[in-house]
């Protein structure tokens, strides 16, 4: 699965772009004392195979969610960002989620945010355009999705939802 995007580091490649030392970020992944770090895009891109719909957990208003598998076998949870936030919201999101730390809270693990300058060459004259890629990461929850949790520990209390509080 990593060899799409990893080179092992030999002289001929020492400097190339595409190395990187996936087991450095996935040690620091894995310590529970880590701060959150900013994770390269084209790691992402190889934990959760290029994005695939078979490693999606969910889809919400502003991204998808998708399952990343490290070479250990830990899974993290990788959200994809869709819809752009602004510069600023993102920053804000990530500076806030930073801080919480605590036991019934999902922690965040790091952050992706990725620009790149493409030059769109369907356009006549071609043009410059920026694409922005923005993800956070999350330690991994194996019973379903927030929401269907409290569903249905909502349900085992006999409340079924607002209308019952009249």
């Amino acid at each position: 699965m990593f060899n799409r995007f990893f080179q092992p580091r030999t002289r001929k490649n020492a400097l190339s772009p595409y190395y990187l030392d996936f087991g450095m970020l996935e040690k620091k992944l894995e310590d529970p004392l880590a701060t959150p770090m900013c994770l390269p895009l084209i790691f992402l891109k190889c934990i959760t195979r290029d994005f695939s719909k078979e490693q999606e957990l969910g889809r919400g208003a502003i991204g998808v969610v998708y399952k990343g598998i490290l070479q250990n076998g830990k899974t993290i949870a990788v959200k994809k960002l869709s819809r752009p936030l602004e510069e600023d919201q993102f920053q804000n999101e990530v500076t806030y989620l930073i801080g919480v730390k605590h036991e019934n809270v999902v922690q965040l693990l790091g952050y992706c945010a990725e620009t790149q300058s493409e030059v769109l060459v369907q356009e006549n004259p071609p043009i410059w355009a920026e694409k922005r890629d923005r993800l956070i990461c999350f330690e991994y929850l194996n019973n379903k999705s927030l929401d269907e949790y409290i569903s249905g520990m909502l349900s085992l209390v006999g409340w079924s939802g607002p209308r019952d509080l009249r």
